[in-house]
């Protein structure tokens, strides 16, 4: 395969892979709406595309099975076929295949993937079969080329490719960029960043005034430019949350339930990073909300309620974070009963009592399930606790919401890159110098000293309003020896997982935004350590996870 040859094959296979993203959205609305001729002309034209696309670059397996496939939409379409849900499931698990099949194309021209036994089921539907050439058959945009021969050379596909390029096409103002290289560029940038910070505050050594203006405009383009930078990295959560659909209706289908999910917010945009890792979460939630949320429809029924479910998937900006919920209308959780499996499979003590708020977070625990019996959906215990666990390692946070009887609510909380924040310089002492993530600072407040008390053996709580929390000594801490409520300093409160807590300083310096650089192998086995900086004077400062370090020491 010369390289003209591989560019057109890598070229339609990376537009396939979109494509079948994107049909398959079409599917699952053509379930709710069958008689909608959108979607079904949108479907058709896809598989005419691919078909003739697939054929030109000498993909034939691949084209044989789309022409079969072709002639049942057209059977769609031509209302000789009726839409159902087994037409439905056979159409999604095309999707799979077809996406797969891709998949391995990109690994291996000459991969094949048997689909003897899907193809047959296609042919069982394709009834009263029509050709597919007799239709004429509208443009989709499809930026590769239509060769409709059953066997085109080579020479074919170059030739239509040139003559579509003189057409007018759609335009697209997106371009493909390597990852790797962005990331190079985010690096440089965050190493500018540094630069610039050290240039901003020494620049009162320098008696100019140009010069000083100069520094502070450096310093407002620079902000932009890694503003814009950070963008690149952007991902729409288009893509995830539509495959948060396929995965409800087949559960639910699974569960012989009926469950609306309802979507939004999905053009909001996350760090590529954060929404890599944050598809198996997501998939627990929505399968959680299935089989533990929502009730059957009898059940339903008897309550008073609709014999369908409804479920909510969002996403929206709040305080420089990206907040994604996941709610559903079922019958909520039930303390009482939680606590009692939690003491039956020995994860709390007997005689333990717990708030209802308590009593909700022990899903979270590792062990923990409701279901006696173990199914492919769930009963093994290992979800919501994996959940957390991705969703802490993404510097996240995930907070529970419950109704009884009415449903809940898991909200995720995540910072919008893992790259960069936003961080509160603090001293324990005078060269000792610490960052805290503003993210995790709630409150800080000047220790005047009747608010600390003791509590019992180097403990200390932190009376604020009348509450007290527990109070963490940072220098202590980090193992240096700091005198109990000696009456002087800032106390920081933190709040997780509608917890609080509260940690001690010697003073807060100022705010700065940071570049998080790597920690080594052995660092990176501290707790509470999370990451470190450079600050504006050139030298590092370790980066404190204040959730580590209230996780830690309660424990």
């Amino acid at each position: 395969m010369d390289d003209i040859e591989k560019m057109l094959s890598a070229t339609f296979l990376e537009e396939a892979t979109q494509l079948l993203e994107d049909t398959e959205q079409s599917f699952l609305a053509l379930e709710s709406s069958p008689d909608d001729p959108r979607i079904i002309d949108g479907i058709f034209r896809l598989a005419h595309n691919l078909k003739g696309s697939a054929n030109a670059v000498g993909f034939l397996d691949l084209g044989h099975f789309m022409h079969e496939l072709e002639s049942l939409f057209l059977n769609v379409r031509n209302k000789i076929l009726k839409i159902d849900e087994n037409v439905v499931d056979v159409f999604l698990r095309c999707n799979d295949l077809l996406t797969t099949w891709v998949a391995r194309l990109k690994q291996d021209p000459l991969a094949h993937v048997d689909h003897s036994e899907l193809l047959d089921r296609v042919r069982q539907l394709n009834v009263n079969r029509q050709p597919t050439d007799s239709h004429p058959i509208p443009s989709s945009g499809f930026t590769m080329f239509e060769e409709e021969s059953a066997a085109p050379c080579r020479k074919q596909a170059v030739e239509s490719v040139s003559e579509t390029s003189s057409a007018p096409a759609f335009k697209d103002d997106s371009i493909r960029v390597n990852l790797h290289h962005v990331d190079d560029l985010v690096n440089d940038i965050g190493e500018l960043v540094i630069l610039q910070t050290v240039l901003k505050q020494q620049k009162h050594l320098v008696s100019s005034p140009l010069i000083q203006k100069t520094i502070d405009q450096l310093a407002k383009i620079t902000r932009q430019i890694q503003e814009s930078s950070m963008r690149l990295r952007m991902v729409p959560l288009h893509q995830t949350f539509q495959k948060m659909q396929r995965i409800l209706r087949d559960t639910s289908k699974a569960l012989h339930k009926d469950i609306n999910l309802h979507v939004s917010g999905e053009g909001t945009g996350l760090d590529k990073t954060v929404l890599d890792n944050l598809g198996d979460p997501l998939v627990h939630l929505i399968r959680n909300a299935a089989d533990h949320g929502v009730e059957m429809p009898e059940e339903r029924m008897k309550k008073g309620k609709a014999p369908q479910g409804n479920g909510w998937l969002s996403a929206y900006h709040q305080g420089g974070k990206i907040v994604i919920e996941i709610k559903d209308d079922g019958g909520g959780l039930v303390p009482e009963r939680l606590v009692a499996r939690a003491k039956e499979k020995g994860l709390i003590a007997k005689d333990a009592v717990l708030s209802d708020e308590a009593a909700c977070q022990l899903i979270f625990l590792p062990g923990f399930s409701t279901k006696n019996l173990v199914t492919d959906i769930s009963g093994r215990g290992v979800g919501l606790d994996v959940v957390k666990t991705n969703i802490m390692q993404l510097k996240g946070e995930i907070q529970l919401e419950n109704s009884p009887g009415q449903g809940t609510c898991f909200r995720i909380l995540l910072p919008l890159t893992l790259a960069i924040i936003d961080g509160m310089i603090i001293c324990l002492s005078e060269n000792e110098r610490y960052i805290i993530p503003i993210a995790q600072v709630h409150e800080i407040f000047e220790v005047k000293g009747p608010e600390l008390h003791p509590m019992g053996l180097n403990a200390e709580v932190f009376d604020i309003r009348g509450k007290a929390l527990p109070l963490f000594h940072l220098g202590n801490v980090l193992g240096r020896q700091t005198s109990p409520t000696k009456g002087r300093g800032v106390v920081i409160v933190s709040r997780f997982n509608q917890e609080e807590f509260a940690f001690s300083a010697d003073r807060v310096l100022s705010q700065q935004q940071v570049v998080i650089k790597q920690l080594g192998r052995d660092l990176k086995k501290i707790n509470g350590i999370s990451g470190s900086a450079i600050l504006g004077d050139g030298k590092a400062a370790l980066i404190l996870d204040l959730e580590e370090i209230a996780k830690g020491r309660s424990a």
